[in-house]
């Protein structure tokens, strides 16, 4: 079963948002961020990792909005209309 939840995040000057709490816990978690610049949803899939004890993230989608993978982080930007 898929929970959907509000995320929680914060947006720089530069429009670029940072979720701290997401894929700290395990399951499939479906999160909708809302936002005056631009609200989207994404889907996060995490296992435990077995081999250290903590979360690995397995799948991320995002729809609607542009992002980059980068080392250890995925970075959204937000578009003003």
């Amino acid at each position: 079963m898929t929970l959907l939840k509000l995320v929680e995040h914060t947006i720089g000057g530069d429009d670029r948002v940072t979720f701290p709490e997401v894929g700290w816990s395990e399951g499939v978690i479906q999160y909708k961020l809302l936002s005056t610049i631009q609200s989207f949803p994404f889907l996060v899939k995490t296992r435990k990792n077995k081999g250290c004890g903590g979360i690995t993230i397995e799948q991320l989608t995002v729809d609607d909005v542009k992002y980059e993978r980068k080392e250890g982080y995925i970075l959204v930007i937000l578009a003003r209309e």
